[in-house]
């Protein structure tokens, strides 16, 4: 069991979730991009997935912010230096190496302005790095709310950044729904940090899951309704709010055992990073592609080398799991 942060969650529970987000985030994406098949399941992978498991990524990087500054506050500067070498120097060297790639296959020709923007992100080399954009701005965000020392004014001010980010997303600049729609995700992520005692309170009553099954209900009813009102944008949010209370049952009870789960999550970024990168190629050389299970080996293989080779560059020593018997 890794650290506990509050009773019952371990910061190892948050980074196997961390971990199956991504994986489940890199089945959607291969679902919606390269499967044949047209079923109720492939509907649901590709239809909600990617918004479900972005909104529980967001959620759970929202948490581990909010109980790493409580502990110890950081100036914006320190603070923003942190987050941005952790997420910044990973995409910048893989925007490299995937331009190389893409490059010496003939998959695309770059100028040297392409290479200087797709390199820093100013133009994305794949769909999905729109993450990382959005998670330095949800940084700033969480930063400014954290200067007000009042939990409840921490939570509003986040939530209203927040919300003012997805109508302007929406109304303004006209984003694809994609990027806008999991933010609200992050603000609860910190309600979940900062009332964690109130919540370790709710989990222990007995009727626990009789709340958790009226919760579903209720959030899959409104999303129901939306839905037939064709209003996608608030059908999407309450889709994303399904997950906390299997997070937070998931958490708390503390029920990930599984040691593979540990190697997911050491290298949940670096499977984001990569996963578009391994569907393009395979998409490029595969007639016909290839099955869900060879694409995500092929993901966890190129994760996995990507992590050392990072541990490498960094000149620090890795604390990948190695799986053994």
């Amino acid at each position: 069991m890794g650290k506990i942060l509050s009773p019952g969650i371990s910061r190892s529970t948050t980074s196997q979730l961390k971990g199956i987000a991504c994986i489940m985030i890199a089945i959607h994406h291969y679902v919606h991009f390269a499967s044949n098949s047209h079923n109720i399941v492939t509907y649901i992978i590709s239809a909600h997935f990617g918004y479900l498991f972005v909104s529980l990524f967001f959620l759970l990087s929202a948490y581990g912010l909010t109980e790493a500054e409580s502990a110890k506050r950081q100036s914006f500067g320190l603070f923003l230096k942190k987050r941005l070498f952790k997420i910044c120097q990973p995409f910048i060297i893989m925007n490299i190496i995937a331009l190389a790639i893409y490059g010496l296959v003939g998959y695309r020709t770059f100028s040297a302005k392409d290479v200087f923007l797709y390199t820093f992100g100013i133009k994305l080399i794949d769909p999905v790095c729109w993450y990382i954009l959005v998670s330095l701005m949800l940084y700033i965000f969480f930063w400014i709310s954290f200067q007000f020392k009042r939990n409840c004014y921490r939570v509003a001010v986040l939530l209203l950044l927040s919300v003012l980010y997805m109508l302007a997303g929406h109304f303004y600049f006209h984003l694809p729904e994609n990027i806008y729609m999991s933010v609200l995700s992050f603000p609860l992520g910190m309600s979940l940090s900062l009332y964690k005692e109130q919540i370790w309170q709710w989990i222990r009553n007995r009727y626990f899951l009789v709340y958790n099954a009226v919760y579903v209900f209720a959030i899959l009813a409104v999303a129901f309704g939306f839905h037939k009102l064709g209003i996608n944008m608030f059908q999407t949010i309450c889709m994303s709010f399904i997950l906390v209370p299997t997070y937070l049952f998931i958490s708390y009870k503390d029920v990930l055992k599984l040691k593979v789960l540990d190697f997911f999550g050491n290298i949940s970024y670096e499977i984001y990073l990569v996963h578009m990168k391994v569907l393009v190629l395979m998409r490029l050389f595969i007639s016909g592609y290839t099955n869900l299970a060879s694409f995500m080996l092929l993901v966890l293989v190129f994760a996995y080398l990507f992590s050392l080779f990072l541990s490498f560059i960094n000149k620090r020593k890795t604390n990948k799991v190695i799986l053994t018997n």
